[in-house]
C-alpha cells in the first residue's frame, strides 16, 4: 500500500479519535498504534510514525478546547463583515466549531480583539460568544492585498451592483460579497461553484500566465518558476478558503512536476493536498466548502474513471453529461445533510452555463491583468457584455421548477458517514487489488526471465 494513502488514513484515524476522546487519551491510542504496526510489520519508512505524531501536536496545541471561564481574558483574531465578525482564532488557536462575535460600530476589516469572556450561545451548527471588550487592533492588509484590492476596483468602477460584487467574489475570494438574492439563483440552478475561488480559478490563472508567457524567448523551466511565483503572489494577496488552498497545493505540485521532470500522480496529489490543509488548519475538515471541493475533485479522479467505461461512444456533450452527473450524485448526501437540497435536473442548467462562466472567469482575470498596466478599460466592455449574459442565462434557468428541490427527511450522520465509507472502500479495495495483480505480473515476468 502507498505510504501518502496510509498517511491519509492515519490522519482521519486521529481526527476521528479527537471527536469521543481526550487529548491524552488519542496521544495514547496514536503511540500505542504506531508501536504495534512497526512491531508486526516492521514498516521503515519514518514518515508512517513521524507525520502521525506532528499531527497529534498540532491538533493538542494547535485548536482550541471551547472552554472558557467567566471573566476569563481571549484573544480573538477577527474578520469582520458588516457588523458581524467571523472569529478565525481565539489566543492564537483554531476553532472546532464556526464561531462568531458582533461588533457593529467598527468598519469592515480584520481585528485583534482582547476581552474578557461572558457567554457562549449555540446555535445550530455555529457558536455565538460575548465579550466585554478590553483592546481592539485592527490589522493592516499586507501590500500583496492591497495591491490586488486597487487594481479591482480600478477594474469595476464603471461596473453595476452586480458586476461589482460577483468580480469581487471570483478574482478576491470575497463570496459574501454576492447578494443573497443573486446567491439563491446560483444555489438554486447549481453553479454555485463558479464563484468561489477554486480548482478552475487556479487552472485558468495557470492557462493564462503559461500563454503569456510562452510568447517571450525563455526557456521551459524559467516559463514554469514565472508560474509558480505568478499563482503565488496572487494566493497571498487573496482571501483564502478550503476549496483555493486545495487547488492552489495541487498546482504547485503539478508545477514543480512540471519543473522538475517528474509525471505527476493526480490520485497522489489530492492526498498530499488534503493532508497539508489539514496540517494548515485542522479544524477545516468541518467546513462546508472543504468537504464540497475534496468530494468532487475525488468524484472526478476516482469515479468519473470508472463510469465511463460503460459508455463506448465518442459524443463529448454525453460525456460531459456523465461527468456533471457522477459529481453531483457523489456530493447529494452532502447537499442534504447542509442545505436540504437536491440538484434534481441542474446538470442540464451546468451544460450552458458553466461553459458561459468558465468564459466569464477566463476574461475576469484577462481584465486583472490588463488592470495592472491602466489597461483594464480595453477589455471591461468585453467581461461586462458575458457577466451580463451570464447573468441573463442565471435568470432564465432559476424559473424553470424542479432544477434543485427541498428535501425535509432524515439527515442522520451515520447514513451519509456510511454512504462516503462504503464507496472510498470499494474504490481503494478495487485500486490496491489492482495494483496487486500488476506487481503479480511484473514477479512472474522477472522471474521467468531469470
Amino acid at each position: 500500500m502507498e505510504i501518502t494513502y496510509i498517511l491519509l488514513g492515519e490522519i482521519l484515524g486521529i481526527l476521528l479519535l479527537f471527536q469521543f476522546f481526550s487529548s491524552w487519551i488519542v496521544i495514547s491510542i496514536t503511540l500505542f498504534s504506531l508501536g504495534t504496526v512497526y512491531f508486526f510489520t516492521k514498516k521503515k519508512s519514518i514518515l508512517i510514525y513521524i507525520i502521525p505524531i506532528l499531527f497529534v501536536i498540532r491538533l493538542v496545541f494547535g485548536v482550541h478546547s471551547g472552554d472558557f471561564d467567566y471573566l476569563e481574558n481571549i484573544r480573538l483574531k477577527v474578520e469582520l463583515n458588516r457588523g458581524v465578525g467571523k472569529v478565525l482564532k481565539i489566543d492564537n488557536k483554531n476553532l472546532k466549531n464556526l464561531t462568531f462575535v458582533y461588533m457593529s460600530e467598527l468598519a469592515d476589516g480584520k481585528y485583534n480583539v482582547l476581552g474578557e469572556f461572558k457567554e457562549l450561545e449555540k446555535k445550530e451548527d455555529i457558536d455565538i460568544i460575548s465579550i466585554n471588550r478590553l483592546e481592539v487592533e485592527k490589522l493592516e492588509d499586507s501590500f500583496l492585498e492591497k495591491y490586488f484590492e486597487n487594481r479591482v476596483e480600478g477594474f469595476i468602477e464603471k461596473g453595476d451592483r452586480y458586476f461589482k460584487r460577483v468580480y469581487r467574489a471570483i478574482i478576491l475570494g470575497e463570496s459574501r460579497e454576492i447578494p443573497k438574492e443573486l446567491r439563491e439563483k446560483f444555489n438554486y440552478v447549481g453553479v454555485s461553484h463558479l464563484f468561489a475561488l477554486s480548482g478552475l480559478h487556479i487552472g485558468i490563472i495557470i492557462g493564462v500566465i503559461s500563454f503569456i508567457s510562452s510568447k517571450f524567448s525563455i526557456s521551459r523551466d524559467k516559463r514554469y518558476w514565472a508560474i509558480l511565483i505568478g499563482l503565488t503572489l496572487y494566493f497571498l494577496g487573496i482571501k483564502h478558503s478550503p476549496s483555493l488552498i486545495r487547488a492552489y497545493i495541487m498546482g504547485v505540485i503539478f508545477l514543480f512536476g512540471k519543473i522538475l521532470y517528474e509525471n505527476i500522480d493526480i490520485e497522489k496529489s489530492l492526498a498530499v493536498s488534503f493532508i497539508v490543509s489539514l496540517f494548515l488548519n485542522p479544524i477545516s475538515i468541518y467546513e462546508v466548502s472543504f468537504k464540497l471541493s475534496y468530494l468532487a475533485v475525488a468524484a472526478i479522479i476516482f469515479i468519473y474513471p470508472f463510469i465511463i467505461k460503460f459508455y463506448k461512444g465518442k459524443s463529448k456533450t454525453v460525456k460531459n453529461i456523465i461527468l456533471i452527473g457522477t459529481i453531483q450524485i457523489f456530493l447529494t448526501p452532502i447537499l442534504i445533510k447542509e442545505f436540504g437540497t437536491i440538484q434534481l435536473f441542474s446538470i442540464f442548467s451546468n451544460l450552458i452555463i458553466v461553459p458561459l462562466g468558465s468564459l466569464y472567469i477566463t476574461l475576469a482575470f484577462i481584465g486583472l491583468l490588463f488592470e495592472n498596466f491602466g489597461l483594464g478599460v480595453v477589455i471591461f466592455p468585453f467581461v461586462n457584455i458575458i457577466f451580463k449574459l451570464l447573468i441573463k442565462v442565471v435568470e432564465i434557468f432559476s424559473n424553470i421548477p424542479m432544477l434543485t428541490i427541498k428535501y425535509s427527511g432524515n439527515k442522520d450522520n451515520t447514513i451519509f458517514l456510511l454512504f462516503y465509507v462504503i464507496i472510498f472502500g470499494m474504490i481503494f479495495y478495487n485500486k490496491f487489488k489492482m495494483e496487486g495483480k500488476k506487481d503479480e505480473k511484473i514477479y512472474r515476468r522477472t522471474k521467468i526471465s531469470q
